[in-house]
């Protein structure tokens, strides 16, 4: 095998191993991990809750007294999702109502990245199932609904699984949804 040079990168593997820089990345990538932690706690904070509900509420409302509701084009935002289905799906369950606040994500992931229904979990209280195949993806989601304080009493169920048309029904059942 060739050898590397006696400097501080290592040529034939690109690794830098130069102190400095080597702490510049540990730095950055501290500041990172903060400030993901900072984007999820705004994300999931009370005043983000409240005003979910009270978008949820005034849509009730506007239902309930025979207004028209705005074109579901202009309800999208995004918390969780990866574009604008936290809004659609609150404005659709505001027109429509609450039923059994319950979710299935199918191909879920890890149930936080470019969710539709994390919002569901962690802002409106409800409880629901994650399925994905990949495992890594899956123990990412159950150690981030399990410590959060959000969910960490009655956590989602995720289930890790390739779905078929003739799986699905009997994954979820044994998730625990049964009914509409």
């Amino acid at each position: 095998p060739a050898r590397c040079a006696r400097r501080w990168v290592c040529y034939e593997t690109q690794v830098d191993t130069h102190p400095k820089r080597l702490g510049r990345r540990a730095v950055e990538r501290v500041l990172d991990l903060a400030d993901e932690r900072r984007r999820l706690d705004e994300r999931t904070s009370p005043a983000t809750k409240i005003a979910q509900r009270a978008l949820f509420l005034e849509y009730r409302r506007r239902v309930g007294a025979g207004e028209p509701l705005p074109s579901v084009w202009e309800t999208g935002f995004r918390v969780f999702s990866q574009f604008d289905e936290d809004g659609v799906v609150l404005f659709l369950l505001g027109a429509a109502g609450l039923g059994t606040c319950r979710f299935v994500d199918l191909g879920a992931g890890d149930g936080t990245t470019a969710s539709n229904c994390a919002n569901l979990a962690l802002n409106l209280g409800f409880d629901g199932v994650f399925v994905d195949a990949r495992g890594r993806e899956v123990d990412r989601g159950r150690r981030f609904y399990s410590a959060h304080p959000d969910t960490r009493e009655r956590p989602p169920v995720f289930v890790e699984a390739f779905l078929t048309r003739d799986n699905v029904d009997e994954l979820l059942t044994r998730a625990g949804i049964e009914g509409d």
